[in-house]
């Protein structure tokens, strides 16, 4: 596949205008200025066409799709307590596949290509992500005081994905909480991951000020510090939200090389607040963005998330020169891609893998074009994705689902989410 004279954002986060981009299998193994003497099949003519490394969301719950709207105008604790936990418990493995792929495909809409996932039955996940072509990693939710049960659904996840035998899916460890968790059901994970010693480790961590002020009640210190004495952030570790960190908090991250997982829209909806993103840049954390699950956003639209990430950067801290258009891509694309221990992709670069979200600019709102990338995160909509490109797969064009039956998977998931509904009602 040839894209020709496209622009396209370098591995620098600069645009670059009539470019030629050259896939074979699945790395891009051609970027130059004029056509390269290789015919490497379809080619595509970019004119109006603007390409991306593919988004990545660094945090979901996706399966989540089905409480999409359930649960308004809860905080956090409540929300969970009242509306999502009793949801989650009369949901079937089913249930989860179906939701699964229905997120999925709205990611792929989105121009996402990979997905890092918390959350229950694993197995079904991992089977809607493989049967997408996304990429992903996911793992168990481990909560409460089961220890046993839950990190063995945990290990037989992370051994289901393993079986697989591709790199495009990930077997990660997840804590749901501080919270919801004992030094007990801590130690045990870590000694269940020691089966799978690449994997990351995925957390929430002081996303609301209650859940921060509570945990140093119990433990005598912060979250992230409690974590950190037990050992925790000893694996590759992404934390997600992470708004109540304190100064001391926000060092030990960066010295442990936790990458945080912003997710804006959630905070703001659930009114847990809004991370401090520009110090945790200025410490050198590494920030990537995430939408959260969409029963707290209530999409799973990563140029949306991206949009109200930069203008909290700038109208928090009263300063619009932050949160540039380069800066925030980076924050979307390749900090999410390390966070996930991906080195090899997050960037348009020879030798990486072909992962791309490519934008239509033909639309009005386009019009007339200033700075193509303040455009892009400014302006532009995801409805404007015109192909997402996984490994050299397109995976997603103009509408159409390559691998997916997206009639079909909308029917199911609107049976399951009935079946759930129905069920609560007894």
């Amino acid at each position: 596949m040839l894209f020709c004279n496209i622009r396209y954002v370098d591995e620098d986060f600069v645009l670059r205008e009539n470019g030629f981009l050259g896939i074979e299998e699945d790395k891009v193994e051609y970027i130059g200025a004029v056509p390269p003497e290789k015919d490497y099949g379809r080619q595509i003519d970019g004119r109006d066409l603007l390409a991306l490394p593919g988004l990545v969301n660094a945090h979901c719950h996706v399966p989540m799709v089905l409480m999409r709207g359930y649960g308004e105008g809860l905080p956090l604790h409540r929300w969970l307590r009242e509306r999502i936990f009793p949801f989650e418990a009369k949901m079937e493995e089913s249930h989860f596949y179906y939701g699964a792929l229905l997120g999925i495909g709205e990611m792929l809409s989105h121009g996402i290509t990979s997905f890092s996932d918390m959350y229950l039955h694993v197995p079904a996940v991992a089977r809607a992500a493989w049967e997408s072509g996304i990429r992903a990693n996911i793992g168990f939710g481990v909560a409460g005081e089961d220890v046993k049960g839950q990190c063995r659904l945990a290990a037989e996840g992370a051994r289901r994905i393993r079986e697989l035998g591709s790199d495009r899916l990930r077997a990660d460890y997840c804590l749901h909480a501080e919270y919801t968790s004992s030094p007990a059901l801590v130690e045990a994970l870590l000694d269940a991951a020691q089966e799978t010693p690449e994997a990351v480790f995925q957390v929430h961590l002081s996303e609301t000020e209650q859940e921060h002020r509570e945990g140093i009640g119990r433990r005598g210190m912060t979250p992230a510090a409690y974590l950190d004495s037990l050992g925790f952030f000893g694996h590759k570790t992404v934390a997600a939200h992470c708004v109540w960190l304190e100064e001391g908090d926000m060092e030990l991250l960066r010295d442990r090389g936790v990458s945080v997982a912003h997710c804006p829209k959630s905070n703001l909806k659930l009114g847990s607040g809004v991370a401090p993103v520009k110090k945790l840049l200025e410490k050198g954390v590494n920030v990537c963005v995430a939408t959260d699950g969409a029963a707290s956003n209530n999409t799973l639209d990563m140029l949306d998330e991206g949009k109200v990430a930069a203008l909290l950067l700038k109208g928090a801290n009263l300063d619009p020169t932050l949160g540039t258009p380069g800066e925030m891509l980076r924050m979307m694309t390749r900090n999410g891609a390390l966070a996930q221990g991906r080195g090899n992709t997050g960037l348009i670069k020879v030798g990486y893998q072909a992962d791309l979200a490519v934008f239509s600019m033909e639309r009005a709102h386009w019009h007339p074009l200033g700075d193509p990338l303040a455009a892009l995160l400014f302006a532009a909509n995801s409805g404007d994705v015109a192909m997402t490109v996984v490994g050299g797969k397109v995976l997603y064009e103009n509408g159409t689902f390559p691998t997916l039956d997206m009639e079909r998977v909308k029917f199911e998931a609107k049976r399951a989410r009935d079946q759930v509904l129905a069920a609560l009602a007894l």
